[in-house]
């Protein structure tokens, strides 16, 4: 175990004596030992907005999969009815010419969904649109959200020796 992982399930065990104090909740060993391997990889200021959060809107010990959800819940990225909302005055205002240049990358991917740009500027089926547009939305973010988390992980003994040749050893 590297030290970045070391200091990454340290975060995690902040975070659940934390968790454990706000909701008056002893933890077995065996479940702490769950919880870190379940959540060492999440960024240590993303785990900490997640338990901010969870501890102003969650009236229960959180499980895993709830603390996973607030950490990579990005704030400010629009709803799907909000990125509709936003498309469909882009379309009123400038049009086909607006085109999706400038959009964000599950805006583009949902405006795919719908035919494109052109045949959603020109669509006669506003209802049926926007119900593709806000499902391609979700799906596409929540696709991104499981990018940020998966990364490759490298075999414990390629990461030993990589970390034998930072200290100098041969």
């Amino acid at each position: 175990m590297d030290e970045n992982e070391k200091q990454a399930r340290r975060g995690v065990v902040s975070a659940l004596a934390i968790l454990s104090t706000a909701f008056g909740k002893e933890m077995p060993d065996e479940q702490i030992d769950i919880y870190i391997n379940a959540l060492y990889d999440l960024a240590p200021d993303a785990l900490e907005h997640a338990v901010e959060s969870i501890i102003c809107h969650e009236r229960f010990f959180p499980a895993v999969a709830t603390i996973r959800q607030a950490a990579l819940q990005d704030d400010d990225r629009l709803s799907g009815e909000e990125a509709w909302a936003f498309v469909c005055r882009r379309i009123q205002s400038v049009g086909r010419a607006a085109g999706t240049k400038g959009l964000t990358d599950e805006t583009k991917r949902a405006v795919d969904s719908c035919g494109g740009w052109v045949a959603l500027c020109g669509s006669q089926n506003p209802t049926g649109d926007r119900i593709a547009f806000v499902r391609a939305y979700a799906a596409s973010a929540a696709r991104s959200d499981r990018q940020l988390v998966e990364r490759p992980r490298l075999p414990r003994r390629l990461r030993t020796a990589i970390a034998a040749i930072g200290r100098g050893a041969p």
